[in-house]
Formats: C-alpha cells, sequence, structure tokens
C-alpha cells in the first residue's frame, strides 16, 4: 500500500517449479484511482538450453468485444503470430503450439521456424464484462523445454446504447452519442471505423427496433454507407432497403 506517486514490488515463489512459463497477474488499484492490471512472467529453463529460446512476433494479443442491449460485437477475427528462434536454434527446427484453455482453439498449431505462423481463434460468444487473459505455448519439437509463450487478453465491457431515435440524429447532426456508443454501434454494424447508416440498420434489424414512418423518410435521404472487407456482421445495408418493422 501507499500514497501519491510511487513504486510497487513483489517477489515470486520459485521453490519447486518445473521447466515452463509461468504467466500471474496482479491488480493495483487506489482511491479514484482505475484499477490496472499488471503481469509477471518467469520462464524456466534447463541449464543446457539458457543459451537457446524462441521468440514470437506478437508477445501480446490484446482485443475488445463489445456488449450492448444484449447484443454482442463480432467475433474477432483470427490471431497470428510468426515463430522465430532467438539464439542457438536452427531456422529448419520444428515447433508446435499447446494452450491450456478452451476459450482458444489453435488453427495453425505446428510449423518450422521463421517461415510459418502460429494461429489461433478465440471463443467469445456468452462471455460476461470482465477481462480474460489466456495463453499460448510454443515450443520445439526436439527440445520442448525451449519455449515462449503468447499472452492472449480479451476485454469484454458493457455500453449503455442509445434510443434509436437519438442514434438516428447522430447521422444528420453529430454529437449526440458518446465515442464509446458510436464505437459500438459500428461493431455491432458493419466495422468500418466510424458510425454510419449500415451500423443504424445492423442494429435496427438484430434487436428487432421500430421505426416511425416519418424517421423512415429521413432515413433513406442518407447515401449509402460502404461495408468494411470481411465485416461478418451487420453489412452495410443499401439506404432504400430499410427493415420492415
Amino acid at each position: 500500500g501507499g500514497t501519491a506517486n510511487g513504486s510497487i514490488a513483489w517477489t515470486r515463489n520459485t521453490a519447486g517449479l518445473a521447466v515452463g512459463t509461468y504467466v500471474d497477474t496482479f491488480t493495483v488499484a487506489g482511491a479514484g484511482i482505475a484499477p490496472a492490471l499488471m503481469f509477471d512472467t518467469l520462464k524456466i529453463v534447463p541449464a543446457s538450453a539458457a543459451m537457446a529460446g524462441l521468440r514470437a512476433a506478437e508477445t501480446g494479443v490484446r482485443r475488445t468485444v463489445i456488449l450492448a442491449a444484449g447484443l454482442q460485437s463480432a467475433t474477432p477475427r483470427d490471431s497470428t503470430a510468426i515463430v522465430s528462434d532467438a539464439a542457438n536454434v536452427a531456422d529448419s527446427s520444428q515447433w508446435y503450439g499447446s494452450t491450456n484453455t478452451p476459450r482458444i482453439s489453435l488453427i495453425v498449431a505446428e510449423g518450422v521456424l521463421s517461415t510459418s505462423k502460429v494461429t489461433w481463434t478465440r471463443a467469445v460468444e456468452g462471455l460476461a464484462a470482465g477481462q480474460y487473459i489466456d495463453s499460448i505455448f510454443v515450443a520445439l519439437v526436439a527440445t520442448p523445454e525451449v519455449r515462449t509463450v503468447i499472452v492472449d487478453t480479451l476485454d469484454v465491457i458493457t455500453v449503455v446504447l442509445p434510443a434509436p431515435d437519438v442514434a438516428a440524429q447522430e447521422l444528420f447532426t453529430p454529437g449526440r452519442l458518446t465515442a464509446e456508443q458510436r464505437n459500438a454501434l459500428d461493431q455491432i454494424g458493419n466495422r468500418n471505423g466510424h458510425y454510419d447508416l449500415g451500423d443504424f440498420l445492423a442494429w435496427v434489424e438484430r434487436a428487432n427496433i421500430h421505426l416511425s414512418t416519418a424517421l423512415r423518410r429521413q432515413l433513406l435521404s442518407l447515401p449509402t454507407p460502404r461495408p468494411s472487407s470481411g465485416a461478418p456482421l451487420g453489412t452495410a445495408m443499401p439506404a432504400t432497403r430499410l427493415p420492415d418493422h
């Protein structure tokens, strides 16, 4: 504990730990200060492997899923990381990946150093708001004690969406929604980086929201939005195809 600016110190009990990578977290919080999550990673290798090692192009991946009015934003895209050697490991060495959590599925779980990528996807359906931290382990086939770890962090956040008429007016007069609301509607919609008609229509369709005749006519005057490439949810709808409810 402490007050004002300062530092925090901690120690690890390593007695009896086997060869491997250990990732732990702890939270630092204080009055009027948002909690901060800190990572402590410990790697234990045998003496013979002390001069060898692996590295991944991405040692940490962090993504966000938004929950809004019972709807969930699109599943994060697959993640990849090139696996290469750090020292004293031949480029032709083969590696394999593993994980200890059912929330992560490995798509590409083996390969050759520097020429292939470990690829994984994360299950997000049904998750409650909170932070989820998991690990992907990559090790050499010939010497499994030579390994690296990739930390995958998922933030699931809740956003309160505006009334439909307020969200619609934002399309004509920006400034009515918060940045979090605009981002949430974009993630529910076409995911092209900004809030537009395609996002609004995707939300209306998925949430079965009724639009008044006057509002439908007003929306028809807007230009047709363009969907982003590969958006799996809420692909932008032409302005002439408003939902029939």
